[in-house]
C-alpha cells in the first residue's frame, strides 16, 4: 500500500531538540490535542450548512429537510460542494428508507422493528425526515451520539422549535444506568484478535480527557430520550461505557437487527480504536445481525494523489486530521477491514459510482438547479469518497446498495489494455517550481487556458485560464528554463477574461502570423463566440497588438461555445483553423464543425453531406490534434449527458472537384482496435515524430506521427502515473474516405515521478512540446500549434532525439478543501 502518512502531515521530530524546545513542543503537541475534538465538531458546522445551502437551492426536492433549524449562519456554497452534499444526504437517506420499510429480511425482524446507531451524527435531520415521511414504526428505535457540545446545542434547538418537537413525540425519563465492569460485555475484550492486526498511523491519538462526548452527569443534563429516538454524548472508543448506556440501559436490543450509521467518523480516530469498536458491534448484536453504513475519504491514487494532499493538509491545519486514511486509503482496503474483522459481507461504492447509479432523470433535475461547469472535478472528488455497506453474516445482509449494478474492479478498456512499454519516461517539475499549493501562485499555475508554441521557438504564448480567478493576462513561458512573463506591451483590446477557450497559431493574409483566440467563456452562462488575434511585433514575443474580428450581421458565425477543441490544417495551399464541437450552453453540446479562413477571415460551416456520413457525435473538453498539415486526429470527450467517450476520429480536409467547396472526411479509427481506448475528458495531447520515439515496437514503415495523451479524468479519475502513446496512420495510405486508411495503435507508457510526487497531470491543460525535440512541420505560409514531422524522410534518424514533453498550467477545485496548482511538468526519456 502507498505510504501517504507524509501527505498532509502535522508530525514534528523533536529528537535533536534542546530540552527547552523539545518543553514547549509536548506543550503544542497537547494544546493542538485538547483543540482536536472542537475542530472535528466545526467540520460538522460546516457540513451542515453545506447541507443547508443544498436544500436552500432545491437538491432534495420535496422531500422533508429539517436541517435549517439547526443552521444560524447562511452561506451559499459552491455549486460543486452543494451537489456533492446532495449525493451525500442521499445516498444515506436511501439506505435508511430501505432499513425501515417493511422488506425487513424475515417476519421475526420485522415484528420485532429495527435500530439504528448513529455515531458522529452532528445536526444530522435523518430522524426527523423518517418520522415525518411516516417511515418508523413504534417498535423501531434511532440512537444518535455525538459531542457533548453538539448534544447540548441541538437539544436546545429541538426543544425550542415546534415542528421538530412535534415530530420527538413525547420525552421519557433520562437513562443513566450504572457502568459495570468490562467483563460483563458479552463481545468484546479490550483488545480483539482482528484490533491487534491493525497498525496505527503514527499521528498521536486523542487524550483518554477528550472524550467523543461528555460523562454520566453530562448525559443527564442535555441526552433526549423517548420511545424511539435517543440523543446522548457518548465515546465509541469507551466500550464500557458504550455496552452501560445502549445496551445495558435497554436503548438497544440484542434482539432487533442494528444499523451502525457513520458519516465521515472513523477516519477521525485511530484505526485501532475505530476497529475494536467495529468488533464489539459485531460480537454484541451477532443473533440478529447487524450492518455499519459508513461513508468515508479516500485517497485511491496514492503517493501521487494531488486531491488527497489538499484534503490532508487543510484538515490537517484545522488541527483535525484523518487519522485513519493512511491505513485505509481506497476502497478495496475497506473491503479488507471488514473482512479481517469478521463481517461476511461488504460492499464499496465511490461517490461517482453512486452518481452514475442514479436515475438519468434525477440526475438531469440536479444537473438543471443551477450552473454547473466542474464536471473533471465532479469526477475527482466523486472518486474521493466511498460507501461502504458492511453486513454480519450473508443469511442476515441487507443491502440497499443493491440499487446500482456491480462494476468491474478496474476500466473496462484498461483491463484489457495492451501491455505497457518497458520504457519509462521521467518527470520533474521545470525550471525548479514548486509542487501546486505548497508555495505561493505562480504566474503560469493556471487551468482552462490556451497555449501555442512559437514555430523554432522554446517560447509559448499563454492565455487566459482560472489563476485563482478567471484571467486575461497574456504569459509568455519560456519550456527551456520554466520562467514566465506578462507580455507587458500589448496594443489594441485584448479579449476579456475567459476559460476553457481556443488558440491557435495562424499565418493570416491581413496581419501575417498570429495567435488567433476563439470562444471560451466568463460565467458557467457566459459563453464567447468572439474572435481575436495577437500579432506579435517582435521576435521574441516582447511586445505585440491585438485585433478584434468583426463579422456582418449577416455572416454565419458559430454559437457561442466552450470546452472545444481547435487545430490548424490547410487545404489546395490554404490555411485554416478547424474548429470542432464544444458546449453550447449548461444543457447542451455540439458536433458542428467550423472553418477560419486564414486569407479571408471568414467563418464556413462543414455539415454532413449525407445520412451514411460517418461524423463524430456531440461532444465537449475533447482534443483535436494536428498530425499532417491536412489531417487531424480527435479522441475522447463527453457528452450532454455526462457520458465520456473513448472513439477516435481521423479528419482530413479536401476540395470538392465540382465547386471548389472544402468538405471534410471523418473516419472512426477506434472500431478496428483490438483492444478499446479508455473514455477520457478534459485531457491533453500533442504529436511527435516518430523519429522522436520508439514506444511501439514493431510499427510498419511510413508511420506519420503519435500523439501522446496527458492528465484528463476517467470515470475512475485521474491517472498520475501514465501517458497513453496513440500511433497513427500511414502517409501513403488510400484516402480517408475510402474503405481503407490509416489504422491506429495505442499503448499506456510508465512515468516515473521523480521528486514530483503528487499529481503528474492535471485536467484543462495544454501540454505542448520544445523545439529542441522536433522542427515545427510547416510549409512557407503556415505554422502550427504542435510539432510534427513527416516520419518517412526521418526514419533512419528514429533514435537520435530524446522524448521531452512540456505541460503547461493544470489543476482544479478539491472540492471545498481549496485548489491545487500544477507546476509546469517536463517528461522525457533520454
Amino acid at each position: 500500500m502507498a505510504d501517504l502518512t507524509h501527505l498532509g502531515s502535522s508530525r514534528c521530530d523533536c529528537s535533536n531538540l534542546p530540552t527547552t524546545q523539545k518543553m514547549r513542543t509536548k506543550k503544542t503537541k497537547k494544546s493542538l490535542r485538547n483543540q482536536r475534538p472542537v475542530a472535528v465538531q466545526k467540520t460538522n458546522d460546516e457540513s451542515s450548512v453545506s447541507k443547508v445551502s443544498a436544500a436552500k437551492l432545491g437538491y432534495f426536492g420535496e422531500n422533508p429537510f429539517l436541517m435549517h433549524h439547526f443552521v444560524s449562519r447562511k452561506a451559499r456554497r459552491s455549486p460543486l460542494v452543494n451537489r456533492g452534499y446532495w449525493l451525500r444526504v442521499n445516498s444515506v437517506r436511501c439506505i435508511l428508507r430501505q432499513w425501515f420499510s417493511d422488506s425487513a429480511p424475515d417476519e421475526k425482524s420485522r415484528l420485532a422493528g429495527r435500530q439504528v446507531l448513529s455515531v458522529g451524527a452532528g445536526y444530522d435531520d435523518s430522524f426527523f425526515a423518517l418520522r415525518a415521511e411516516g417511515l418508523l414504526s413504534e417498535r423501531d428505535t434511532y440512537v444518535e451520539l455525538d459531542f457533548e457540545n453538539v448534544v447540548r446545542a441541538k437539544r436546545a434547538v429541538i426543544e425550542s422549535t415546534a415542528e421538530l418537537s412535534e415530530l420527538l413525540g413525547e420525552k421519557t425519563g433520562e437513562a443513566v444506568p450504572t457502568v459495570d465492569s468490562l467483563s460483563h460485555i458479552p463481545c468484546a475484550s479490550r483488545s480483539t484478535p482482528a484490533a491487534d492486526t491493525v497498525t496505527t498511523v503514527a499521528t498521536t491519538a486523542l487524550g483518554s480527557s477528550e472524550t467523543f462526548g461528555g460523562g454520566p452527569g453530562t448525559r443527564r443534563s442535555h441526552a433526549i430520550h423517548t420511545s424511539q429516538y435517543h440523543l446522548m454524548s457518548c465515546d465509541i472508543r469507551d466500550l464500557k461505557q458504550l455496552y452501560s448506556s445502549l445496551v445495558q440501559s435497554g436503548i438497544l436490543c440484542l434482539q432487533k437487527p442494528l444499523l451502525v450509521l457513520a458519516e465521515c467518523v472513523f477516519h477521525y480516530i485511530r484505526p485501532l480504536d475505530s476497529n475494536r469498536f467495529l468488533s464489539w458491534c459485531l460480537s454484541t448484536f451477532a443473533e440478529r445481525g447487524v450492518h455499519v453504513f459508513a461513508f468515508e475519504q479516500t485517497a485511491p491514487h496514492g503517493e501521487t494523489d494531488a486531491f488527497a494532499s489538499v484534503m490532508l493538509r487543510t484538515l490537517s491545519d484545522r488541527s483535525s486530521p484523518l487519522l485513519g486514511l493512511a491505513q485505509y486509503a481506497h476502497g478495496p482496503a475497506q473491503r479488507d477491514r471488514f473482512t479481517a474483522l469478521h463481517f461476511e459481507c461488504c460492499e464499496v461504492r465511490t461517490g461517482a459510482q453512486m452518481w452514475r447509479a442514479l436515475v438519468a432523470s434525477e440526475r438531469l433535475r440536479i444537473q438543471l438547479l443551477e450552473p454547473f461547469d466542474e464536471d473533471a472535478e465532479w469526477v475527482e472528488a466523486g472518486n474521493h469518497y466511498c460507501f461502504v455497506l458492511a453486513s454480519s453474516s450473508v443469511a442476515s445482509a441487507r443491502t440497499p446498495l443493491h440499487l446500482i449494478a456491480d462494476e468491474p474492479a478496474t476500466d473496462p478498456a484498461l483491463a484489457v489494455a495492451p501491455t505497457a512499454s518497458t520504457d519509462r519516461l521521467s518527470a520533474k517539475p521545470l525550471g525548479g517550481l514548486g509542487i501546486g499549493g505548497r508555495h505561493a501562485l505562480s504566474a503560469i499555475h493556471r487551468w482552462g487556458h490556451s497555449s501555442v508554441q512559437l514555430p523554432r521557438s522554446n517560447i509559448a504564448l499563454v492565455f487566459g485560464g482560472n489563476h485563482s480567478a478567471r484571467s486575461d493576462e497574456l504569459l509568455r513561458f519560456s519550456l527551456e528554463d520554466g520562467s514566465c512573463a506578462l507580455v507587458e506591451k500589448q496594443a489594441g483590446s485584448r479579449p476579456s477574461a475567459r476559460v476553457f477557450h481556443s488558440a491557435v497559431l495562424m499565418p493570416t493574409t491581413a496581419h501575417g502570423l498570429a495567435m488567433v483566440v476563439f470562444g471560451g467563456r466568463a460565467g458557467p452562462t457566459k459563453p464567447r463566440n468572439d474572435v481575436h488575434l495577437f500579432v506579435p511585433t517582435h521576435d521574441e514575443c516582447l511586445a505585440g497588438t491585438w485585433h478584434q474580428l468583426e463579422f456582418d450581421t449577416d455572416t454565419a458565425t458559430p454559437t457561442p461555445r466552450w470546452k472545444h477543441d481547435a487545430v490548424l490544417l490547410e487545404v489546395d495551399q490554404r490555411a485554416m483553423m478547424c474548429v470542432f464541437g464544444g458546449r453550447l450552453d449548461l444543457a447542451r453540446v455540439t458536433e458542428e464543425l467550423w472553418l477560419l479562413d486564414a486569407a479571408s477571415l471568414e467563418w464556413t460551416r462543414l455539415c454532413s453531406t449525407g445520412a451514411e456520413e460517418c461524423w463524430p457525435a456531440a461532444r465537449c473538453s475533447h482534443t483535436l490534434t494536428q498530425l499532417s498539415p491536412t489531417r487531424a486526429l480527435l479522441y475522447g470527450g463527453q457528452t450532454a449527458a455526462g457520458e465520456l467517450l473513448n472513439d477516435v476520429w481521423l479528419i482530413e480536409l479536401h476540395i470538392d472537384g465540382t465547386d471548389q467547396c472544402v468538405t471534410a472526411h471523418w473516419k472512426d479509427l477506434s472500431v478496428r482496435l483490438a483492444h478499446p481506448l479508455p473514455a477520457i475528458f478534459a485531457h491533453a495531447a500533442v504529436a511527435v515524430a516518430p523519429s522522436q520515439s520508439t514506444a511501439i515496437s514493431s510499427a510498419a514503415p511510413g508511420w506519420f506521427s503519435e500523439v501522446y495523451i496527458s492528465g484528463g479524468s476517467t470515470e475512475r479519475g485521474t491517472n498520475a502515473r501514465s501517458l497513453l502513446c496513440l500511433r497513427v496512420g500511414e502517409e501513403d495510405v488510400p484516402p480517408v474516405g475510402s474503405s481503407s486508411g490509416p489504422s491506429l495503435h495505442w499503448r499506456p507508457l510508465d512515468v516515473h515521478l521523480s521528486q514530483c510526487a503528487l499529481l503528474l497531470h492535471h485536467r484543462m491543460h495544454s501540454l505542448v512540446i520544445s523545439s529542441d525535440q522536433a522542427e515545427p512541420r510547416q510549409r512557407a505560409d503556415c505554422s502550427s500549434i504542435e510539432s510534427v514531422s513527416s516520419g518517412a524522410d526521418e526514419a533512419a534518424d528514429a533514435t537520435s532525439h530524446p522524448i521531452r514533453l512540456c505541460t503547461v498550467g493544470g489543476g482544479g477545485n478539491c472540492f471545498a478543501f481549496g485548489s491545487f496548482w500544477d507546476p509546469p511538468i517536463t517528461i522525457e526519456r533520454s
